[in-house]
């Protein structure tokens, strides 16, 4: 049966990242209690870009609602798969922990649980401290600490801070950061720990000083 809704964002596992999807078929189900009540709605979905096909499931239940109200939980089948030290070869020269958490928070983020997910990019942005050495007595005198070493502008700063309100809202509040949110919070981090990690390797293989004869 073909359904007439618009498009909707799905993570594709052929074309390796979120792209806008037809909905071929749905199926929706709802429950209701004295109290409580939620849904259920099955989709079948089809890649706009590649074709492929897999199959959504989204689910609501009033108890779980957010401050910006209704919050749902998606599962998408075939789930993702883990990505493969191949796949991460990019970060490798992320030091250790933060490769390990940066791969961890990744692996998260595949499974569908975006509460966790944004915990681990806060984690993420304690660990790039650590590495750098900065002290303070919290998160945000330790972001400052990165501007005032010289390790960043601060606006990047500014950004990192996001994460951290992000995170926060995650691990006390217990509020789930939007897909959205999520691949913006993972662009940001991606761009600056390359600029301060790869970069820096990469710029070795140029000349260090003009070869000219003075």
């Amino acid at each position: 049966m073909a359904d007439t809704e618009s498009p909707i964002l799905v993570r594709c596992n052929a074309c390796q990242r979120e792209t806008n999807h037809t909905i071929i078929a749905s199926h929706p189900t709802e429950w209701r209690s004295e109290d409580e009540h939620g849904s259920t709605t099955f989709q079948i979905c089809e890649c706009m870009g590649c074709n492929d096909v897999c199959f959504r499931r989204s689910s609501f239940y009033s108890g779980d609602m957010g401050p910006d109200g209704r919050v749902e939980s998606v599962c998408v089948f075939p789930e993702p798969p883990e990505r493969t030290q191949d796949e991460h070869e990019s970060h490798t020269d992320y030091p250790s922990p933060l490769f390990e958490i940066y791969c961890e928070t990744v692996s998260v983020r595949r499974s569908g649980a975006p509460t966790l997910t944004g915990i681990g990019l806060r984690t993420l942005v304690e660990a790039l401290c650590h590495d750098k050495g900065i002290k303070g007595k919290n998160l945000a005198k330790k972001i400052e600490g990165l501007v005032a070493a010289g390790h960043m502008a601060p606006q990047h700063a500014a950004y990192l801070h996001q994460m951290r309100f992000m995170g926060n809202s995650a691990a006390h509040r217990f509020e789930k950061p939007t897909s959205e949110q999520i691949t913006v919070a993972f662009k940001i981090i991606e761009t600056l720990l390359e600029g301060l990690y790869s970069l820096p390797r990469m710029a070795r293989k140029l000349p260090a000083k003009d070869g000219r004869e003075p």
